[in-house]
């Protein structure tokens, strides 16, 4: 079945039509998460708050997701739920404003720290997962493993003169086109058109400084070291076959630079297969914590009942 996105994508394009709530957004699942799991936040530096959920057994070696330019601490809701049941600890965060790599790793680092997290595993999308192998490429001793999807190992595609810098001087509304213009509009197939349109309303939940500072990460100039290809056997990849905003240039540099990685490939999904294809990427995820996060299979016989209960429902 397919449907048109819906008209939010429109409205940032000058349609005055009424807005109204995604599907995602008004699904039993998310609002089960949202009523269930507490967000916190907490400010590590001088750039602003970090917003986080977490959920699941503190005595296992988190999960933290990392979403890219158009994601937030919401958008890994059907994970949290998910793999909480399955006894797996999960951190799904939203960065403040940094605008260099350099600056989110500190910060990240400091977030660890705080929240005592001597190990962890990654999963980043999109511009979230070269965060993640920026991240560790720094420090390595820190990451047992990531997950990767739609993601890349250099910015040159994005990354123009003066383009970077620019951002942090454009309106919002201008902003949000950037963000969203790679974006799918018109008939698309329907739960690919649902994450679109909650995804959209991410973004426009976005301050002008925020999304400034995630266009501008985005567009830095950057490179992963090849010094991280020495734990590609700790590296999943998670793609859909089908069309994305990705460059698939990109994509087929970030497959040779892993060669030896483990990959999983979905029949479709679009930008954002872990909302559209939840039910299957979430199994791909157990597959790569079940070798990765072994602590946590002693758990999974005994979640807790409300992640059992959200789960069910989602």
């Amino acid at each position: 079945y397919q449907r048109r996105v819906r008209v939010r994508m429109e409205l940032l394009w000058g349609s005055n039509t009424a807005r109204q709530k995604s599907a995602y957004a008004e699904s039993q699942a998310f609002k089960f998460f949202r009523s269930s799991v507490a967000k916190r936040t907490i400010s590590v530096d001088k750039w602003g708050q970090w917003r986080f959920f977490e959920f699941g057994p503190k005595d296992v070696t988190p999960l933290i997701c990392i979403p890219g330019v158009c994601g937030g601490a919401e958008s890994f809701f059907h994970q949290v739920i998910h793999l909480a049941s399955r006894g797996y600890h999960v951190v799904s965060v939203q960065y403040p404003c940094y605008f260099s790599h350099e600056e989110w790793t500190e910060g990240f680092l400091k977030v660890l720290d705080f929240l005592e997290f001597e190990k962890i595993h990654l999963f980043g999308t999109s511009l979230g997962g070269f965060l993640a192998q920026y991240f560790a490429q720094k420090h390595v001793d820190r990451v047992l493993s990531i997950v990767l999807t739609n993601s890349f190992i250099d910015t040159k595609t994005y990354a123009t003169a003066n383009v970077a810098s620019a951002f942090a001087f454009l309106p919002l509304f201008m902003l949000q086109r950037v963000a969203l213009n790679s974006l799918p509009r018109g008939n698309v197939e329907t739960d690919i058109a649902n994450a679109i349109d909650f995804m959209v309303e991410q973004v426009e939940s976005l301050p002008q400084e925020e999304l400034s500072a995630r266009l501008t990460l985005n567009c830095l100039r950057a490179r992963i070291s090849n010094s991280l290809q020495l734990m590609e056997d700790k590296i999943t990849i998670i793609d859909p076959l089908d069309s994305c905003s990705l460059h698939p240039s990109m994509r087929e540099e970030l497959y040779k630079f892993y060669a030896n990685a483990k990959k999983a490939f979905l029949k479709s999904g679009g930008d954002f297969p872990f909302l559209s294809r939840h039910d299957e990427f979430n199994l791909y995820l157990q597959v790569h914590l079940r070798k990765h996060c072994p602590e946590a299979e002693q758990n999974a016989s005994k979640p807790s009942n409300t992640a059992t209960q959200l789960d069910d429902d989602s």
